[in-house]
């Protein structure tokens, strides 16, 4: 039987949405894993969202002596990251005791070189700690990892941009052992990226509510306004377009699933 997971938006939905998600979303007959995000606040529901059906949770951190504000991922906000790698793992143990994996979130673009041993020695004592895997992007780390000797499995982001079999066969020689396919592939491309390479693990978003760009080739600077970590999420001031036009990414792939039903280990992200 086929296992699917599904990936909560980063706003940490609540428990009875994701039992609506459930209900009222016609899927394969398949086994459905929820996978859903936790933060400072949300982590106080965790018993919450695993009676609500999540099998896995991710979440991220920050590291005060690289820098003092979100650098380590692509999730921003007072609360949404841990306050520390410490903080993380404590998290990491809970998640643990609840018989669910943990997941934590490295997905920032690129680190500086410097940053990287620091990294490593948070991801050997997050891993000791019981964390299932780690969510990357920058290449230079992922290469860090696998030459240090840590065997952690990695999850490639969606904003490393992985667009052929040929880039996901690049990537699994480094040592990745999931890719988060780009939003913007169609069903035809998709297919023909999980038929090149059964060993891999496939993650497919099927809901998508932010910024229709190609996350993978953006310089995240292309909306004017106030100074944000994050410049994809400033409302946009300037906008030439009118309604509807030149956006041609739906938000939503649900009806496309049951073009992947003859696929097992697929993972069906809803982001945020």
């Amino acid at each position: 039987m086929s296992a699917f997971y599904l990936v909560c938006p980063s706003c940490a939905i609540a428990p009875c949405a994701l039992q609506q998600t459930s209900r009222n979303t016609r899927l394969p007959e398949t086994t459905v894993i929820i996978q859903c995000p936790l933060n400072r606040r949300t982590i106080e529901r965790l018993d919450d969202f695993v009676q609500a059906g999540a099998g896995e949770f991710y979440f991220g951190y920050r590291n005060e002596l690289a820098a003092d504000s979100d650098c380590l991922n692509r999730r921003f906000g007072d609360w949404v990251n841990f306050d520390s790698a410490d903080a993380a793992a404590q998290a990491v143990r809970r998640v643990k005791r609840s018989g669910r994996k943990a997941f934590i979130v490295l997905n920032e673009l690129s680190f500086p070189e410097h940053w990287h041993d620091t990294i490593l020695e948070e991801i050997s004592q997050l891993s000791d700690s019981g964390a299932d895997g780690f969510i990357v992007s920058d290449i230079n780390l992922i290469v860090k990892i696998r030459e240090s000797g840590l065997d952690v499995f990695m999850a490639l982001s969606s904003t490393t941009h992985v667009l052929n079999a040929r880039a996901a066969a690049f990537f699994r020689s480094l040592g990745v052992n999931r890719l988060v396919l780009p939003r913007q592939l169609d069903t035809d491309e998709i297919t023909a990226i999980l038929l090149a390479d059964s060993a891999l693990e496939y993650e497919l978003i099927v809901m998508n509510e932010e910024c229709p760009n190609l996350e993978g080739l953006c310089s995240f600077a292309h909306i004017q306004g106030e100074n944000s970590p994050n410049l994809c999420r400033q409302a946009l001031l300037f906008n030439t377009m009118p309604p509807g036009a030149g956006y041609v990414v739906d938000s939503c792939g649900a009806c496309a699933l049951h073009s992947f039903k003859p696929f097992s280990g697929l993972v069906l992200k809803i982001a945020g």
